[in-house]
């Protein structure tokens, strides 16, 4: 796609650029990864998961809109489908109402179990697909699977903003932990995938299983070598030390020598409306799932127009 013909003025090179970095690492995260989690800043690659970090006015929601917009462009809505959870009061994912791949909104803060039963509901479908593959002794992977299926299977993202509200509710925590492990572990090669973004994991119980999970770490501007050492381990105080939209990239488990310090461009949120009526556009309106959106005061339940009934989610986010 020409990115300049997403709008009637051409987008200047900076922003040309950082898309199509943003492009490189949202393909490369969702075929080399199980998950991402975002505390601001990070990441995982070869089935362990993906890890940000960063305080407010740092560059994480500059990351996330990347990647978000980047999917309406790159992907139909029957190639990917996206879950966006905004534990951050509504304000974050709120733009992303009309997204042709979102599937499920979620803009209130106060439903943690709108997150279990989202996970729930991917962990269930993993299975479902495991099921399929196993019809075909040759298929261990999604690519292999819609190589040779007639209705291919759409890959998943479920991206968390504000998570650590989950892993500090003590109830919340004992039930979401065994689900991300499971998906963690397994949902790369099912197309399942997860990122989870917070502006900070200090003081989050989340299990050692899934830390383990999480090679490839991505860590913005810091305030303390706490908040350094939640994501990325060890004496790895690096992130208190650069500028802002500037980050700590680690492919090896956090480890200090391993660190790679790349500069993260800024992106025009007001580019993202017209670039989502581009790409619904594009695809005609056709939504081959049914959206959700859960807010404070409703939960909006949108049937979409699809050729394959028995494939369209009906779930009850109530």
């Amino acid at each position: 796609m020409n990115e300049n013909a997403l709008s009637s003025e051409p987008f200047p090179p900076a922003y040309l650029e950082s898309l199509a970095l943003f492009r490189k690492l949202c393909n490369y995260c969702l075929e080399k990864a199980d998950g991402l989690i975002f505390h601001s800043s990070a990441v995982s690659v070869d089935g362990e998961a993906y890890l940000f970090t960063a305080p407010s006015g740092t560059g994480k929601s500059t990351l996330l809109n990347n990647i978000i917009t980047t999917i309406a462009e790159k992907y139909s809505p029957d190639e990917f489908r996206l879950y966006l959870l905004d534990y951050k009061l509504g304000v974050e994912f709120k733009i992303y109402r009309d997204h042709p791949n979102v599937e499920l909104l979620l803009l209130d803060n106060s439903r943690l179990s709108v997150a279990v039963d989202a996970l729930k509901k991917l962990e269930d479908e993993m299975q479902r697909r495991e099921m399929l593959f196993e019809e075909d002794l040759t298929i261990q992977d999604i690519e292999a699977y819609n190589k040779k299926a007639k209705h291919k299977l759409p890959r998943i993202l479920i991206i968390i903003d504000e998570v650590q509200q989950l892993f500090r509710d003590y109830a919340t925590q004992r039930q979401i932990n065994p689900l991300i492990k499971s998906i963690a572990k397994q949902g790369r090669a099912f197309g399942i995938h997860m990122l989870f973004s917070s502006q900070s994991y200090d003081g989050c119980n989340i299990s050692s299983d899934i830390l383990a999970q999480m090679s490839l770490r991505i860590a913005f501007t810091l305030a303390s070598g706490q908040e350094c050492r939640a994501i990325l381990g060890g004496d790895n105080d690096v992130p208190k030390t650069i500028p802002h939209y500037t980050a700590v990239y680690n492919t090896k488990n956090g480890y200090r020598e391993n660190n790679i310090i790349v500069k993260m461009d800024y992106f025009d949120r007001d580019k993202i409306i017209p670039i989502l009526k581009t790409a619904t556009k594009q695809h005609d309106g056709f939504r081959p799932f049914n959206k959700t959106i859960i807010t404070r005061s409703t939960v909006i339940n949108d049937e979409g127009n699809c050729p394959h009934r028995d494939s369209c989610s009906n779930e009850n986010w109530d």
